[in-house]
């Protein structure tokens, strides 16, 4: 294969990539400004692909995109719906750092507060 063949090759799946990456990225904007709520169903693959003037490889790779970041949940035979807000589990979630120059002081009494708080949110 020559070498301008297989870049050409490459630029196409680069124009792919965009593409539903592209439409990740809108889906995802509307399901963030609440133009869907939680467990509104979304429009078909087929009915997405003409709205947005895409194939359906296009449209099912950004679902799945939206589907590895939880926004959407995919039911074979029932569509595609938006998740609602998945319960905080323990141990998952945002991570604080703190750094203290010595804990000897009163700053196990700081980390003992940071930790409640923490614990109780």
């Amino acid at each position: 294969m020559s070498a301008e063949r297989k870049n050409g090759a490459d630029g196409a799946a680069a124009g792919r990539e965009l593409k539903f990456r592209k439409m990740a990225g809108q889906l995802r904007a509307q399901i963030r400004s609440g133009a869907w709520v939680a467990g509104a169903k979304l429009p078909t693959e087929q009915e997405l692909a003409r709205l947005h003037g895409v194939s359906l490889t296009t449209v099912r790779r950004a679902m799945e995109d939206l589907a590895e970041e939880g926004l959407v949940v995919r039911r074979q035979g029932a569509g595609t719906f938006v998740a609602g807000q998945r319960p905080a589990v323990h141990g998952e979630g945002s991570v604080v750092g703190v750094i203290v120059p010595d804990t000897t002081l009163y700053y196990p009494k700081v980390l003992k507060g940071i930790e409640e708080t923490l614990a109780s949110a």
